[in-house]
């Protein structure tokens, strides 16, 4: 059991605003395990067990803490015996969200050294020498920064130190409740992108982590963040902000790897993700910063699981800029679906070959893909839903518009616009900004389709 004690006391730590009172819990959770280690019928769930026990403790410990405040302010609560109710009221409730909102907004608002250190140490309950591993620092600075932070918020929060733990903790706890409040903290992502306020991405960033709290699922989904944040930024603020994203992107997988990324459900079918899942989204975000080599290292780490796909080292190879070599690995793959069968792969094939020959300037060659896809998908055989199907099918035409202007030609270039337009009319302002548009926009067709003006980079779609 000893193996569990660093994690046990960060655990502790992170709940009780005293050490001594930290170390003293720690050992009645010892104690009380080893009194009723025959209780514990699966030794792999040894870890939840110990957790579960130290919870009972602290528990206990704000109890006493209630029982001897109230002894002296005259209140009822006189026997020690007596276990105090479990908040369950709406106001309750309101109360420890208050709270909450309070520890992720005085975590947020601490330098970036020591949010990480919160983030890792206090909320997660990590070891030393793994917080060490995620924020690249060594374990001795760890625990300095981790007792600095607890000064901190000890000062900025003395006020809601005394909360009943039992309505506090089980929020804290509530996986999906952290996957909630994080996506929810990271919907003003497209607000920002769509204004081009890439600074404000970056920063926005890298306070989610607050709100993951020890949410392995949630963390996974700030990495995908990060991922998604290259993909869409454009100009000077691409390469500016990549460090600092990188760093983040690569800390909040580990840190969700640490905290374990077996076991988690998808929402819709109530699977459980296959572990190569992350690990293939985690290769894709190193080839969104650039760094082929840590992506293709991680592909191997995805052969290792026995889940690596071509299709996958493909996209690495794109990423990469080798062109000519993925291409050839995608179209073997295509030979391998039954032509006569609908594949959501052929189409995702298809597509990267398209943005590959896009890359290497053989526009008419890509249009031979991109209308393969159009065809698919307007056919129905790739969204089974009629409204994403309506969605997607007026993306299809709008990139079919765009080779098109590239080829020079003007009629097939109007017809799939304006079906793109009726579809979503949003393309009109993209369309205007769109370089591949440009000698078109005196154009009377084009006017009476698009308008004029500047317009608006065509952006990521919520």
């Amino acid at each position: 059991m000893t193996e569990y004690y660093p994690y046990l006391y960060g655990y502790i730590a992170s709940r009780i605003s005293s050490l001594a009172d930290t170390e003293d819990i720690l050992q009645e959770t010892y104690l009380a395990a080893v009194v009723s280690r025959t209780t514990l019928s699966d030794e792999t769930k040894l870890k939840a067990w110990l957790r579960g026990i130290a919870d009972n403790k602290i528990k206990q410990h704000y109890r006493r803490q209630a029982i001897y405040r109230t002894r002296h302010t005259g209140d009822s609560w006189d026997d020690a015996d007596e276990a105090l109710p479990v908040p369950d009221t709406a106001a309750d409730r309101m109360t420890a969200e208050a709270a909450l909102a309070r520890l992720q907004e005085e975590v947020s608002r601490l330098p970036d050294i020591f949010r990480g250190c919160a983030v890792v140490s206090l909320m997660c309950g990590l070891s030393g020498a793994d917080a060490a591993e995620i924020l690249n620092v060594p374990v001795q600075t760890v625990y300095n920064r981790v007792h600095k932070t607890k000064l901190i918020l000890r000062e900025k929060l003395e006020d809601i130190m005394e909360i009943s733990l039992e309505t506090f903790a089980a929020l804290l706890d509530d996986g999906k409740t952290q996957v909630e409040r994080t996506c929810k903290y990271l919907l003003t992502f497209y607000d920002l992108n769509d204004a081009e306020k890439y600074e404000d991405i970056a920063a926005l960033l890298l306070t989610a982590p607050v709100f993951a709290a020890d949410s392995p699922m949630a963390h996974y989904i700030i990495m995908q963040y990060c991922t998604m944040a290259m993909r869409v930024m454009r100009g000077p603020s691409r390469d500016t902000l990549r460090p600092a994203l990188k760093r983040l992107g690569e800390a909040e997988f580990r840190l969700a790897e640490k905290l374990g990324l077996r076991g988690i459900l998808d929402d819709d079918t109530g699977e459980e993700i296959p572990e190569a899942q992350f690990y293939k989204s985690f290769a894709d975000f190193y080839s969104a910063m650039g760094d082929t080599e840590a992506a293709l290292a991680v592909c191997q780490k995805i052969r290792e699981l026995g889940d690596l796909s071509e299709m996958q080292y493909a996209m690495v190879l794109e990423d990469a800029g080798q062109y000519r070599e993925a291409i050839e690995i995608f179209r073997k793959e295509i030979e391998k679906i039954d032509p006569s069968k609908p594949s959501y792969d052929r189409y995702m094939a298809n597509n990267r070959i398209s943005n590959c020959l896009k890359a290497l300037g053989e526009h008419r060659a890509q249009l031979e893909y991109q209308l393969k896809n159009y065809d698919a998908v307007k056919r129905g055989i790739i969204y089974a839903d009629p409204k994403a199907n309506a969605e997607f099918l007026g993306g299809e035409a709008y990139y079919l518009a765009m080779t098109y202007a590239s080829l020079g030609e003007f009629e097939n270039m109007m017809k799939y616009l304006s079906e793109a337009v009726a579809v979503n009319k949003n393309y009109r302002d993209w369309a205007r900004a769109q370089g591949a548009f440009a000698k078109y926009l005196n154009n009377e067709e084009f006017i009476r389709l698009c308008g004029t003006g500047e317009g608006r980079p065509y952006s990521i779609r919520r």
